[in-house]
């Protein structure tokens, strides 16, 4: 739109809005939509969604080769230019055998339609096939139940922290673009 807005859809299922890795031209909106949807009722934000912060692990994440490094993924539907969702995946620092899901973010005029799980989905994918079967993923869910459906079960008595393992979730593997 020409004021800068994200169009609002009808609210459906979108048929197709495919998800593939971010480029450096689409780091201003995926920043945009993890601050939109972790934007608190008061407007604050956690410190984890400081936007100079956020730049620094997303552009990061597109022009760095260090192994540890995050992949970030995009949603963006057909015919629009316009980023919707974002989730990243990276290796976790407390074992060599061990992934970390993160950033998972849908803008709220987009929520409700599919598109956190067709994220959930193409990150494990990609976990699946980076990883070794047996590996574990953790993820630090707001909505564990989205995570439970695809296998994760709370972890250390949090219910918040989930714990999957590759090879053990429910993945179908998505077409996503560019992986």
């Amino acid at each position: 739109m020409p004021d800068g807005s994200i169009p609002k859809p009808a609210r459906q299922r979108s048929v197709a809005v495919p998800i593939r890795r971010l480029s450096a031209s689409e780091v201003r909106q995926a920043v945009d939509v993890l601050q939109a949807a972790h934007r608190q009722p008061d407007g604050s934000l956690s410190d984890r969604f400081d936007t100079a912060r956020l730049f620094d692990h997303l552009y990061d994440s597109v022009f760095a080769q260090s192994a540890g490094q995050a992949r970030f993924f995009v949603a963006r539907p057909l015919f629009s230019s316009t980023i919707v969702g974002v989730f990243a995946y990276r290796p976790t620092w407390c074992s060599a055998h061990g992934w970390e899901l993160a950033y998972l973010a849908v803008h709220p005029d987009w929520q409700g339609r599919g598109i956190g799980t067709d994220l959930i989905q193409v990150v494990l994918a990609a976990v699946a096939e980076e990883g070794k079967a047996g590996d574990f993923i953790f993820v630090r869910a707001a909505r564990p139940a989205s995570f439970q459906r695809f296998g994760f079960s709370p972890c250390m008595g949090d219910p918040h922290l989930m714990v999957g393992k590759v090879g053990a979730l429910a993945v179908a593997k998505p077409v996503a673009e560019g992986v």
